[in-house]
């Protein structure tokens, strides 16, 4: 949105892309060419390998770079969870390989190869997103937009500390559309839980919450159905419900994997926006904990 009486862009749209990883390259600049296509330039967890998580993970930073308008504020959200690397975070791993991606635009014979790489992948959405990406200019793209939140650990937090990262450098009474770029079989715990309990659902009632996903493809197509099927079954037995019984992550096994991830022990508190957090007190009620959230700096 435009305001032509000051003659300033108004910031309305936020875009979150929740971070599931490291992108190891980010530490090692040396080899232009790798782009996050191989597993093995990526900290993974087993169950992340069968469906070839680092390529949706490479989709989505490509979809964020697509979608970036004048008007949005981008937010990769990962904070420093992995003990071998602790000198970098998910979220600055992840916006390095966007700036290499946003780098070969200018290069056509790097994308040209780039794109045999792409294909050669049979990763069929990226193959699609890739092409849109590659017909893009830089000055198309603003990536002056795009920013990294450091300090979350769960879903809960990629949206709570980025709206308040939103607060911090615009205004959330302001905020028209806010975009989750991630994995479709997450949207219900955003969708149902993480909106309502970051006081969204009462406080930004004209705003709208909208998902740009996209799916694990399994490298055996064969078994793609079932792999599908048994990531939405885990995401409901140890994700959605788990935040069901927990919404904020603070009394459960929720919170004892938070506390795994956190081994800096990092507070988002101790942020640029960490005043626009509360305390959250496990002692409360959920009830009590979302009116505090409802009523503090957040929404102000």
């Amino acid at each position: 949105m435009y305001n032509h009486a000051a003659n300033i862009m108004i910031i309305d749209e936020l875009n979150i892309l929740p971070c599931h990883s490291i992108w190891k390259p980010s530490l090692d600049k040396n080899d232009h060419m790798l782009f996050g296509l191989d597993q093995k330039e990526w900290v993974l967890v087993s169950f992340q390998i069968d469906g070839n998580d680092h390529l949706a993970m490479v989709e989505q930073i490509l979809k964020c770079l697509m979608t970036t308008k004048k008007n949005t504020l981008t937010v990769f959200s990962g904070g420093f969870t992995k003990q071998e690397f602790p000198e970098i975070s998910e979220s600055k791993s992840y916006y390095e390989l966007m700036i290499r991606f946003y780098n070969v635009l200018s290069d056509q014979a790097a994308m040209n190869e780039l794109k045999m790489k792409i294909n050669d992948t049979k990763f069929s959405s990226l193959i699609k997103t890739f092409d849109g990406f590659s017909e893009l200019k830089q000055n198309q793209i603003f990536i002056e937009n795009v920013t990294i939140e450091e300090f979350a650990m769960d879903s809960f937090d990629n949206l709570y500390f980025s709206l308040a990262l939103f607060k911090l450098k615009h205004d959330t009474k302001m905020l028209k559309n806010v975009i989750i770029t991630g994995f479709e079989f997450k949207e219900k715990r955003f969708r149902d839980l993480h909106w309502k309990y970051v006081g969204a659902k009462n406080k930004l009632t004209d705003c709208t919450l909208e998902f740009n996903s996209n799916i694990p493809i399994h490298h055996d197509l064969e078994k793609h159905d079932v792999y599908i099927q048994s990531v939405n079954d885990s995401e409901r037995l140890y994700g959605y419900e788990k935040f069901v019984n927990d919404p904020f992550a603070v009394r459960s096994k929720l919170f004892e994997k938070k506390k795994l991830r956190n081994f800096k022990a990092l507070s988002a508190k101790d942020s640029d926006y960490g005043k626009y957090l509360i305390d959250i007190d496990p002692m409360l009620s959920d009830q009590d904990i979302l009116i505090e959230i409802e009523q503090s700096e957040l929404y102000v």
